[in-house]
């Protein structure tokens, strides 16, 4: 972490001085003022830094905000009564309703990870030649 703090900290210091050097070439600064733009140009890259960072801050809760969870219909049996209710089930659901009984029931949920299949039509089927 020290190694990214320096890197970035160096960084910092040598575009700010290529920037301060331009226009000490261009404008015949002396070293005041080449030392005064280095300063000029290091609070401006913090700045606009912090202003990117809190601009993308601010989309990213829009779009969280603005984005509806997917839904899908699912049947689930009831861990009271086990009738079956078909509900609309969006991925931060954690609990719903019993239409026939009105007691709530946790949502639990298993995911498999598994290998990509070959369709049996593609392994099964010969390589016949077309005939016209």
């Amino acid at each position: 972490m020290f190694k990214q703090i320096l890197g970035a900290l160096s960084l910092l210091i040598i575009v700010s001085c290529a920037i301060s050097g331009v226009f000490t070439l261009f404008l015949d600064w002396d070293l005041t003022k080449f030392l005064i733009g280095v300063g000029i140009a290091t609070v401006m890259q913090l700045a606009s830094k912090w202003y990117i960072d809190r601009l993308r801050e601010t989309n990213k809760e829009v779009l969280i905000k603005e984005l509806p969870a997917p839904s899908i219909k699912m049947q689930i049996e009831c861990a009271f009564c086990k009738k079956p209710n078909i509900i609309d089930y969006t991925f931060n659901q954690e609990e719903f309703e019993c239409e026939n009984c009105g007691n709530v029931s946790s949502i639990y949920g298993k995911f498999y990870a598994a290998r990509k299949a070959i369709p049996l039509d593609a392994v099964l089927a010969p390589d016949i030649p077309e005939v016209i």
